[in-house]
């Protein structure tokens, strides 16, 4: 096993999850956290408030978000015979967290700095049906 193994292991989350996924380990995921914590903080020092939120979200605050699959194309996650489906983003359920209120004027803005895992197809599924062709040159 070759050094970078020991902080990151590409064959081991090809194995559990297939290509493209990986295990940090180590210094890596201490700095992994370091970097979300800065950032974390940044936002709190900005007077946005850490919010965790639901992993699931019903159809109708997914709809009322816009996050709703479009085309044959979607990238949002449906538990099968729930009316639940899989966040893609914190925005999704914090819209929902103020839906059907009316929100006091001088209390606005509301910052609040969403914390939560992202399930969604692959990145870029907008254009997986789409073949892009690209050619390096040097000069």
């Amino acid at each position: 096993m070759g050094r970078g193994q020991w902080l990151i292991d590409f064959e081991r989350g090809a194995k559990v999850a297939g290509a493209k996924f990986y295990y940090l380990k180590g210094s890596l995921v201490e700095l992994e956290l370091a970097i979300f914590n800065y950032g974390l903080q940044l936002a709190i020092k900005h007077g946005f408030m850490p919010i965790t939120v639901p992993n699931m979200v019903n159809s109708r605050i997914m709809k009322g978000t816009g996050f709703l699959a479009r085309g044959d194309e979607e990238q949002i996650y449906k538990i099968e015979g729930e009316d639940l489906n899989l966040i893609a983003t914190a925005e999704i359920p914090i819209t929902g967290y103020h839906a059907d209120e009316i929100l006091d004027s001088d209390k606005l803005p509301l910052l609040y700095a969403g914390l939560s895992p992202a399930y969604r197809r692959e990145a870029g599924a907008y254009g997986k049906h789409s073949r892009v062709c690209t050619r390096a040159s040097v000069q």
